[in-house]
Formats: structure tokens, C-alpha cells, sequence
């Protein structure tokens, strides 16, 4: 019997320490790399599991926005709402403070924003000790963004994505922080947006590929909730009046003719009742030729009158100062108009051809060689464009994993 309780206590020692080691050795893989880390010495272990860390930062966006409390908090887990956070240089709801000491787990944070990044956070310095138990290092972690656009896109256009597979990658990629998916939903190949005014769009005969795949509204709003949810914010974008043959075989005539400015305007008009209160709507204007020189400048301000900011590629049209909120760039000739707000997506493809000379690009890669927002670079959008003609979503996904 004392061989069998020394051999037991052996094994819980070494387990306890495993724990001990791999708590600590989470702080060094954290993604996105916080702003300030200060560890210290012990370990909290947390009665409970990652669902229940998750229902907490869920649902604090519900409750804070609803003026119902200003903290939540058990005899394990404090929030406190707080007018800022001490060291950080960007005024952002972003911004949190976490606090783990052998006593419990503290949380201060600028809005639910910052409470839910500060979750996210804490589920990746956890390890599992069992079905309940949540063993965290002790540590204090001050974080706050390096830019206010952390995106991603997907071309669904030329190539569909069930709406379920949209889900959770916005849920796995909120999760390290990504606040912004970009939803470039028409293209050449095929319009993929519901329209009760013109269902001709989305008929299968006026769809080359992916015929028949399109997002119900119903789906659109669902999507727009969801995201939300996670502190993810749509930029939808139709693309206009470049990459259109979609909507020209549908209709019959072309984007920048009278009917067809007739007919856009009535397609942005009910578009703009799915995505109402997003900030964004992104109008493309890349790669075409120009035919009606008030085509964009109509179009934008149309948008505008819609309440929306709107986004463009660059290059593109040629906007003035203050016809523009924001420009995204999206080649090497891609630049900064004055003081126009710009994403960065130069060479920003993840889905690129070669995937050696480019997978290093792509690594090496900075945000307009800024190390933080100036003001006018937000941010960059990692883009996926699906170029490739394959047989099936899966077989989309797997290759360009």
C-alpha cells in the first residue's frame, strides 16, 4: 500500500507540475502578442469550462449594452467597466486589462469589446486540468490594438461559401482578435445577394459557377447578428460598375448606363436594409473602364445619403478630398490619397499562386511599413480571392487552407 500512495503522489506531482509548465508556456504563444505582460509567480485554477468562459464574454455585450450592470462578477471572475485603461495610446473601446492572481481573475475593460478580447486572451493562456477545471498562470496583461481594421475577405462571388462555414470562421478568428470581415458578394461570375426587386440576379442560368448558391436575407441577417455578437463588423461590398457581367447578363444592360444607374440604386437601396447600422459599405470601382464620368461620384453620394461610410479599392477611381471615407489598397500602385483612411491589402492574397516566393511575401509583409495606426492607416484585410473553378465548397476551403 505505501509503494501504490508513493507511486500515486509521484504521478500527481509530476502532473501538477506538467500543468504548472504548460500554464506558464501558453504566455509565450499568445496571438495577437499583447501590448504590456507582466507574469508572476503562482497558478489559479478556475472552477469551470471554456463553454462557460465563452457564455460570460458573450454575453456581456447584451448586458452592458442594455445599462443593466456595470460589472459582472462571482467568487471567481470580476469585470469592471472603466472609463480607460492605463498606457494605452490609442483611444479604443478595444482596450482591456487582465489580472490573474491565485485569488481569482480580474478584468477591466473600456467597453464589451475590451471585456470580450480580454476573454479571448484568457482562453488561450488555460490549460485543461479536467472536464471542469481551467488551471491559468498568474499574470498581469495590459492590451490594446496596434490598428483598428484586423480583417479578413472573401470573394463568395466567383466562388460560394455555405453561410455556416462564414460562421465559424468568424467565430474562430474573433477569437485571436479579428474584428472585420469583408464580404465581396458580386462579381463577373456570379451575384450571390438575395434581391427580391431583381431575382434575374440570382437565377441559376445568370450564375457560371456555384449555380443556385446564393445568401437568403434571412442568412444575411443571421450573419450580420452573429458577427456582431463576436465584435466582428461586415464591410459588405456589390462591386461596382467594374467586375459586373454577372449583373449585366441578369439585366441586359450595363452598370454605368442610365437604366442601369436606375437599377442599382433600387439593388443598394434594399442591400442597405440587410446590412442597416453597419458602419461600411464597399463599392469596388477597380479595374473598369469608365464611361459615365458621374458614375462613382453619384453612386457614392447615393450610398452616403443611405448612412453608410463608403470604402474603395485603390487603385481605382480617382476620388477627391473628403468623396471618400476610406480607401483599400489592393496593389503594388496601391497609396495613400492626402489624409483618406486606408486598409492596407498589398500583397495581402493568402490564396496567391506560388506558395513559396509568395507564403514569404506574405509573412514578411507589414501594414504600410507602419508599426501602429498614424490616424490614417487603420489597419490591413487579408484577402482571399477564389479564382480557381473546383467541384465543391470543401474542396474550395481545403485548397486554400
Amino acid at each position: 500500500m505505501k509503494s501504490n500512495s508513493a507511486g500515486a503522489f509521484f504521478i500527481f506531482l509530476i502532473n501538477s507540475l506538467f500543468l504548472v509548465f504548460s500554464a506558464k508556456g501558453q504566455i509565450n504563444h499568445l496571438l495577437p502578442k499583447p501590448q504590456i505582460v507582466v507574469e508572476k509567480s503562482g497558478q489559479f485554477l478556475f472552477e469551470g469550462d471554456y463553454f462557460k468562459l465563452d457564455s460570460i464574454a458573450l454575453s456581456l455585450k447584451r448586458t452592458w449594452e442594455l445599462g443593466k450592470e456595470q460589472s459582472y462578477f462571482n467568487d471567481q471572475i470580476r469585470i469592471n467597466l472603466v472609463d480607460s485603461i492605463e498606457g494605452s495610446n490609442l483611444e479604443s473601446d478595444e482596450a482591456y486589462k487582465l489580472d490573474i492572481s491565485p485569488l481569482g481573475i480580474q478584468i477591466d475593460a473600456s467597453s464589451s469589446k475590451g471585456a470580450f478580447y480580454a476573454f479571448q486572451t484568457l482562453k488561450q493562456l488555460g490549460v485543461d486540468e479536467s472536464d471542469s477545471h481551467i488551471l491559468f498562470p498568474t499574470i498581469t496583461i495590459s492590451d490594446w490594438p496596434a490598428f483598428p481594421v484586423r480583417g479578413f475577405m472573401h470573394d463568395v462571388g466567383r466562388s460560394y461559401i455555405p453561410i455556416e462555414e462564414v460562421m465559424e470562421q468568424i467565430k474562430i478568428l474573433s477569437s485571436y482578435k479579428i474584428n472585420v470581415f469583408h464580404w465581396h458578394l458580386t462579381e463577373d461570375i456570379a451575384w450571390r445577394l438575395e434581391s427580391d426587386i431583381f431575382p434575374e440576379l440570382i437565377a441559376p442560368s445568370n450564375q457560371i459557377r456555384f449555380s443556385g448558391m446564393f445568401y437568403l436575407k434571412e442568412e444575411v441577417r443571421a450573419l450580420v447578428e452573429f458577427a456582431s455578437a463576436r465584435n466582428v463588423t461586415i464591410i459588405p461590398e456589390i462591386d461596382i460598375p467594374g467586375h459586373s457581367a454577372a449583373f449585366r447578363r441578369a439585366l441586359g444592360f450595363d452598370m454605368q448606363s442610365p437604366q442601369g444607374k436606375d437599377a442599382l440604386k433600387r439593388i443598394l437601396k434594399e442591400a442597405s436594409e440587410l446590412f442597416k447600422g453597419l458602419p461600411y459599405f464597399h463599392l469596388g470601382t477597380d479595374e473598369v473602364k469608365f464611361t459615365d464620368p458621374d458614375f462613382v461620384p453619384e453612386m457614392v453620394a447615393f450610398v452616403k445619403d443611405l448612412g453608410f461610410k463608403v470604402v474603395s479599392w485603390n487603385p481605382g477611381w480617382e476620388y477627391q478630398k473628403d468623396e471618400i471615407d476610406m480607401l483599400q489598397l489592393w496593389s503594388y500602385r496601391g497609396a495613400r490619397n492626402g489624409q483618406i483612411p486606408v486598409i492596407d491589402s498589398r500583397f495581402h492574397y493568402i490564396n496567391h499562386f506560388d506558395p513559396f516566393a509568395d507564403l514569404i511575401s506574405l509573412f514578411r509583409s507589414n501594414v504600410l511599413r507602419e508599426s501602429t495606426t498614424d490616424g490614417v492607416v487603420q489597419g490591413s484585410i487579408l484577402a482571399t480571392w477564389n479564382d480557381r473553378a473546383l467541384y465543391d465548397s470543401e474542396a474550395l476551403l481545403r485548397e486554400n487552407n
